[in-house]
C-alpha cells in the first residue's frame, strides 16, 4: 500500500494541538513528555503555533492553551456544517412554492470556494411538461453558473482574481470569460440583488438567481429558477425575480441571517 506523504514538522504541530482536547493548559515539558520529543523541538514548534495565534501562554503559570485562531477555526467549521444542515432542512419547502408560483425548476446551489465550482444541493422539477431537468450533485464551473455571479458580487476582490487567474472554458458562446466584463455583471447584481443569465451554462437555458446569506452575512449560494429561453415571456420576467429573491430572504433567514 502506497504511503501517505507527510510533513514532519506540521504532523508534530497538529500532534501537540491535538493534546489540548484533552488538557486545557500544558507545559513545554508536559508536551514533550507526552509526545515523546525533544524539550527544545517542542519549544521551537509551541513558539510557531503561538505566532500565528494557534496556541497562547498564560502570563501566570507560563504554560501554553488554545490561542483564538483555533477557536475561529473551530467557530467556522460548525457555523458552515450548521448552515448546511439548516439549509437542507429548510430548502424543500421553499423550492416547492417557488416552482408552484412561477411554473419554473427551483433549486439551490452552494459554492465550492477551493474548487471553483457551484454544487446542486436541493432541486424541485417544474410540473410543466417542457421543463429544465435538475440532478442533485451536479457540479457547474463557477464562472458559469448563475449562482456563481451571486456569490462573486458578494466576494472579496483577490478571490474573483484566482478564478479568472488562468483561462477558463467557454460552455456555450455566450459564457463570459473576461474578467472585466464579468466584474460589470456582478457589479450589476450587487446593485438590484439578483443575477440573470441568458444560456451563459447551457443554450436554450434561462436562469435567475438571488443570493442565500448565512449568520455572519457572508453569501453562501443562491436560490435560483431556471426556464426555456423560449417559454417565458418578457413581462413574466419581473414577477419571476422578485419571487425568486423573496424565496432566498426566507432561507436565509431560516438560516439564521439577519434582515432577511
Amino acid at each position: 500500500m502506497r504511503k501517505s506523504p507527510k510533513v514532519q514538522s506540521v504532523d508534530r504541530a497538529l500532534d501537540i494541538l491535538t493534546l489540548f482536547i484533552e488538557e486545557p493548559q500544558l507545559g513545554v515539558t508536559e508536551i514533550g513528555n507526552i509526545v515523546g520529543l525533544d524539550k527544545s523541538v517542542v519549544y521551537r514548534l509551541v513558539i510557531t503555533l503561538e505566532k500565528h495565534g494557534f496556541l497562547k501562554q498564560n502570563p501566570g503559570n507560563r504554560k501554553y492553551e488554545l490561542g483564538p485562531r483555533a477557536y475561529e477555526i473551530g467557530s467556522v467549521y460548525l457555523t458552515r456544517n450548521n448552515t448546511i444542515n439548516l439549509l437542507l432542512q429548510n430548502a424543500y419547502p421553499v423550492l416547492t412554492l417557488l416552482m408552484e408560483e412561477t411554473g419554473c425548476t427551483t433549486q439551490v446551489g452552494i459554492v465550492e470556494p477551493e474548487n471553483f465550482d457551484v454544487l446542486i444541493v436541493a432541486s424541485v422539477e417544474s410540473s410543466s411538461i417542457v421543463k429544465i431537468s435538475a440532478s442533485l450533485g451536479d457540479r457547474i464551473p463557477l464562472h458559469a453558473s448563475v449562482v456563481g455571479k451571486c456569490y462573486l458580487a458578494y466576494s472579496e476582490p483577490e478571490y474573483l482574481d484566482k478564478v479568472f487567474e488562468s483561462p477558463l472554458l467557454a460552455l456555450t458562446p455566450k459564457t463570459i470569460i473576461d474578467k472585466y466584463r464579468y466584474m460589470v455583471e456582478i457589479e450589476q447584481v450587487r446593485k438590484v440583488g439578483y443575477a440573470y443569465h441568458d444560456e451563459e451554462w447551457s443554450q436554450g437555458v434561462t436562469a435567475i438567481a438571488a443570493p442565500i446569506f448565512n449568520m455572519l452575512s457572508s453569501c453562501i449560494g443562491a436560490i435560483l429558477t431556471s426556464f426555456p429561453t423560449f417559454m417565458v415571456k418578457e413581462k413574466d420576467v419581473p414577477s419571476i425575480i422578485e419571487k425568486t429573491k423573496s424565496a432566498a430572504r426566507r432561507l436565509s433567514g431560516k438560516i439564521g441571517a439577519a434582515d432577511s
